[in-house]
């Protein structure tokens, strides 16, 4: 009887990430596998080889189509944007590893699909009177995904050590968004 494996792929893939997002695509396998605590001959029998592993545990459309759909179903604009805060939180550092890791292909931006999701909840949040009307739906996501980008951006830049999104912050988005 086969023994059963002591962490799932996803736990494996989880631990692993952490070591990506610090260290880049030139991380050891010694640290990947510390981080993991597994050998790395057993978490290569999983994944082949360290650019898999990279790019599984790296992979940002899991993530983009998880909080999208946690986005549009959001009750109110502030639960929205905090949704949407936490997907570029967990998504552009990711990114920022893809385009420094010179032997992988580029992976590509967020998916479309981030700012449609994101612009059929602001639609449904202008229909209850929640939203400004006189802009565009679409050109408003574009625009709440370019200001709430650079922000994360410069928080990871500044290596800020608390990546969740500030009050204040999510305050003046809302009030950029609602009717006059």
């Amino acid at each position: 009887m086969a023994r059963r494996p002591l962490l799932t792929n996803d736990q494996i893939l989880a631990r692993a990430r952490p070591v990506f997002l610090e260290r880049g695509y030139g991380a050891c396998t010694k640290h990947i596998s510390a981080a993991v605590g597994l050998t790395w001959g057993a978490i290569a029998i999983r994944f082949g080889d360290k650019e898999t592993l990279f790019r599984r545990a790296m992979d940002i459309r899991a993530v983009a189509t998880g909080h999208a759909s946690e986005a549009g179903a959001a009750a109110d604009l502030p639960t929205l944007l905090r949704h949407l805060w936490a997907s570029l939180a967990e998504l552009w550092p990711r990114r920022l590893q893809y385009r420094l890791a010179a032997a992988i292909p580029a992976f590509p931006d967020e998916p479309p699909a981030l700012v449609h999701d994101l612009a059929s909840a602001l639609e449904s949040l202008a229909h209850r009177g929640a939203v400004r009307r006189d802009v565009g739906h679409h050109a408003l996501a574009t625009l709440v995904l370019s200001l709430m980008t650079g922000e994360v951006v410069q928080r990871f830049i500044a290596r800020d050590p608390d990546m969740a999104a500030e009050a204040s912050f999510i305050d003046g988005v809302t009030l950029l968004l609602r009717p006059e």
